[in-house]
């Protein structure tokens, strides 16, 4: 049934962000991964043969890309002081 679920390109994307995030949360030495763990998620499961769809893919690697360049951005905003809470 598992193997089933994998199949659906849907499932799948879920599955690679929940853990990813849970992954990225997990710290060693005051060090984590955070965001990219999410990534690293979803180079396993390729290797392993899941299959997402083209279009999904890259809509993804976007998004990625985007967090990444925009969190060190708002962190700097929020340190200023600039968005209150």
């Amino acid at each position: 049934m598992f193997l089933e679920l994998l199949q659906s390109p849907y499932f799948s994307i879920f599955l690679i962000v929940a853990l990813g995030f849970m992954l990225g949360r997990i710290k060693i030495c005051g060090l984590s991964l955070d965001v990219s763990a999410v990534i690293f998620i979803a180079l396993f499961f390729g290797h392993l043969g899941v299959f997402i769809p083209k279009s999904l893919g890259n809509f993804g690697l976007v998004l990625f890309i985007f967090i990444m360049i925009i969190n060190p951005v708002l962190a700097q905003v929020e340190k200023k002081g600039a968005v209150e809470k």
